[in-house]
C-alpha cells in the first residue's frame, strides 16, 4: 500500500465516522479534512 493509498483509506474511514458534523459556513475544509490532517501529522511524528 502507497502513502497516498494509505492517507486516502484513512480519509475514507474518519469521513465514514463523522457524517453528523456540520461545516461551518466560513470554513474552507471540512471536519473529516481536517481529523486526518491531524493523524497523518501525528503518525509522521508531530515534527514542523
Amino acid at each position: 500500500m502507497t502513502d497516498k493509498d494509505f492517507i486516502i483509506e484513512l480519509f475514507c474511514r474518519v469521513d465514514d465516522m463523522m457524517l453528523n458534523i456540520p461545516k461551518y459556513p466560513q470554513a474552507k475544509m471540512y471536519p473529516s479534512e481536517l481529523v486526518t490532517l491531524g493523524i497523518v501529522f501525528a503518525l509522521k511524528g508531530g515534527h514542523l
